[in-house]
């Protein structure tokens, strides 16, 4: 049946496990890093949840880094992420972040950066199939619309409906279906982001 797997993937560690490892480490001096994938053979939209984060003491930032999409959500303030499913054969690889305050790596800092301009990315993957992931600017808060039409301008379905977002980097995901749940068919779409009076479109390609 469906499944979603979460696994840690170390090379070193295959002659015990391919997959299922536990990975325990004293706490961090600064920060520490834990790489890890999410297996689904869903080609949908996938939520992932993360647990136990008020456990952590509050010296430490806890951070997930999408570094695909380029996000970086800290997960004491928002502890639920979505990820495009795109079969067993592309696994999403993320990153968990300990550090202290203020300790986060450079690379990752660079990331946390308030956006200077909305700005709708280019999707990722694209072309796609069956889902995508969308990311979009916002240098203040601000209601959100993000819609998808064909090349008819038929809008086909919506995303993200007039909702208020903080400023900041966000995602969304698109199914490759239409508002009443059907899978649409092969083609350009155009994916069209409202922030206030800002309006971007960007072209998607789904494919087979």
């Amino acid at each position: 049946g469906e499944y979603v797997a979460v696994y840690f993937p170390h090379e070193e560690w295959k002659r015990l496990s391919k997959t299922y490892c536990a990975d325990f480490r004293p706490d961090p001096i600064e920060s520490e890093e834990w790489n890890f994938a999410v297996e689904t053979n869903m080609r949908d939209e996938v939520h992932l949840r993360f647990e136990g984060v008020a456990s952590v003491p509050r010296e430490y930032e806890v951070w997930l880094i999408d570094k695909a999409v380029q996000i970086a959500q800290d997960l004491r303030r928002n502890s639920h992420y979505s990820i495009a499913g795109r079969g067993p054969e592309n696994s999403k690889q993320l990153t968990l972040v300990i550090s202290r305050v203020g300790k986060i790596k450079e690379e990752y800092a660079a990331l946390q950066a308030m956006p200077a301009s909305f700005e709708l990315s280019q999707n990722f993957p694209n072309p796609f199939n069956p889902t995508t992931t969308m990311r979009y600017a916002l240098p203040k808060s601000e209601r959100v619309t993000l819609q998808v039409f064909n090349l008819l301008g038929e809008l086909i379905a919506t995303l993200v409906d007039g909702e208020q977002k903080e400023a900041g980097y966000h995602v969304a995901i698109w199914n490759g279906r239409s508002s009443t749940g059907k899978a649409v068919g092969n083609g350009v779409y155009f994916v069209r982001m409202r922030a206030g009076t800002f309006v971007q479109v960007r072209k998607a390609v789904l494919v087979e």
